[in-house]
């Protein structure tokens, strides 16, 4: 390897250490926190900066982009983190886009980058959420994390900015990240939950060519119904938003809100989206050069980048997005009934009822699809199948259609329940232990990926065993060697085949190739 000639300015640069998980020695690593990559004006593309300031602060955290402090902070309690509650800052509208670099401090060149867009319903979250030390530690990559326009910034009218946001922050890493001794020839998308399907999102964009070289959408891809806004769900929002301006003209609705204060802007807009039951708010729309087209149906016919794709999602993710529709008997065992009214307003909701799907009918279609699972006569019969549901239109569906959909995929489902949701004793500050009859939840990944049991300081002061550290471990090694290489470390995880072969990741930190069919698929296949 070639010795680094770091040119970026000295004065942001924070030197910090991680635990070694094998020799128990601390690690250097280069931090730099709050790089701006891009300026942005209300509803338009951002625009990449060219240049690198010659200054940058040291701070403990890159500010998130502008949201609802006590949505974002209400989340705070549910999953391990990094950062802490008390460390969480915002910035102001105006501000240019940030990043953070993260990376091992041993002098070598042309590494393996590794860009991490955040999850978060596309409303909530940052940059600075996780940290990249173990991930730049123990898989000796550049770990790159950034911010993007959230809410109605980053999607309304159709407008597909935050995506032009995570394109901005590519063509930056394609400037720059030399600097830093990162190979511009190796950069890898990486995304969870909504990041995920961002990540998804931009496989299929042409304007991506060349940005990056494989790809990870973790527990989030680009087929979910509620990511996309159709023709219904645009005129929904629209007859909303004219409501609340006074305004018929859609024209003019658009230059009310350019104009709009930024306050204003969050106590009208950005907190319907929260605070209503009949709520909306913009998501994605095949509109642009970005997104020429929605990936429907034969995704095989669909452009897509021929990049090896890592994708998957965990074996129960409904459960833990169930605790976001307060239904007072969720949790506590569904009636049919209450399956029911659960199902049509949340579907409703979510803009998933179809014009030619009576929304009556629905709820039978879900039970008939799913019940076969589980046992009529158990108390939470229907609250399963709503999980069930809920968890395979959200991050399911789509999965097995976009991997075959690629010549180099490789699919895994995570069926690991942490000690943490399991055990109160494990749980430290989070909410308590989920119910027995949970799976491995959505999120369940997220403190293996970043390497959360070594940390003895976590946010929430969560335990984990060593077992659980090995999982860890073995999950950084697997994502690390598959940006490096593409594909996974493990030789048991092999690409996607006709066969449907996936890695399952299980209980006992053991692993298997396994067989799954996707129930639903019928259904799932009209959109």
């Amino acid at each position: 390897m070639k010795m680094r000639n770091i040119s970026v300015p000295q004065s942001g640069l924070v030197i910090e250490s991680f635990p070694d998980p094998i020799t128990k020695n601390e690690v250097k690593i280069f931090v730099y926190r709050g790089i701006p990559y891009a300026d942005a004006e209300r509803f338009g593309e951002s625009v990449v900066r060219e240049n690198i300031p010659n200054e940058l602060p040291i701070i403990k955290a890159t500010p998130h982009f502008p949201q609802p402090n006590e949505f974002n902070l209400s989340n705070w309690l549910t999953l391990p983190r990094t950062l802490k509650k008390e460390d969480v800052t915002y910035a102001s509208e105006n501000d240019p886009l940030y990043l953070n670099i993260f990376t091992k401090n041993n002098n070598e060149t042309n590494k393996p980058v590794i860009v991490y867009v955040h999850g978060g319903s596309l409303l909530i979250g940052g940059a600075s959420s996780y940290d990249g030390h173990a991930i730049a530690a123990i898989g000796d990559v550049i770990f790159v994390s950034i911010n993007y326009r959230l809410g109605s910034f980053g999607t309304m009218f159709g407008g597909n900015w935050a995506l032009s946001d995570v394109l901005s922050a590519l063509k930056w890493v394609q400037m720059h990240i030399g600097k830093f001794g990162g190979d511009r020839e190796n950069v890898t998308l990486m995304g969870y939950s909504a990041g995920g399907m961002i990540v998804d999102h931009l496989m299929s964009s042409p304007r991506s060519q060349g940005l990056f070289h494989r790809a990870m959408a973790l527990s989030g891809n680009g087929s979910s119904p509620w990511i996309w806004t159709r023709k219904e769900k645009h005129e929904h929002n629209m007859s909303r938003l004219k409501k609340i301006l006074n305004e018929d003209n859609e024209d003019k609705v658009r230059e009310i809100l350019i104009k709009m204060p930024f306050d204003e802007f969050m106590q009208k807009i950005e907190y319907p989206a929260w605070t209503e039951p009949d709520y909306f708010y913009w998501t994605f729309s095949a509109c642009d050069s970005i997104l020429p087209q929605i990936p429907q149906g034969d995704l095989e016919k669909s452009f897509t980048m021929d990049v090896p794709f890592l994708i998957g999602r965990t074996n129960d993710e409904g459960c833990y997005s169930m605790s976001f529709y307060h239904h007072p008997k969720l949790l506590e065992g569904l009636s049919k009934e209450d399956f029911k009214e659960v199902v049509i307003r949340t579907a409703k909701g979510r803009r998933m009822i179809l014009e030619d799907i009576d929304e009556e009918k629905y709820p039978e279609i879900i039970e008939e699809y799913f019940g076969g699972e589980f046992d009529k006569d158990d108390q939470f019969y229907y609250t399963k199948i709503f999980g069930k549901w809920f968890g395979e239109m959200e991050i399911g569906i789509g999965i097995e259609s976009r991997a075959r959909s690629i010549k180099n995929a490789f699919v895994y489902r995570n069926c690991y329940k942490p000690l943490f949701a399991r055990d109160n004793s494990y749980r430290g500050e989070l909410t308590s232990a989920r119910p027995d009859w949970t799976k491995a939840d959505h999120g369940d990944c997220y403190s293996f990926i970043f390497g959360i049991p070594f940390y003895s300081n976590n946010a929430q002061k969560v335990e984990y065993s060593d077992e659980e550290k090995k999982l860890s471990f073995r999950w950084i090694e697997n994502l690390t060697q598959f940006a490096r290489f593409g594909k996974p470390k493990e030789e048991t995880w092999k690409p996607f085949s006709e066969n449907e072969m996936r890695m399952e990741i299980k209980n006992d930190t053991g692993s298997e190739l396994k067989i799954i069919k996707l129930l639903f698929l019928k259904f799932l296949n009209i959109f």
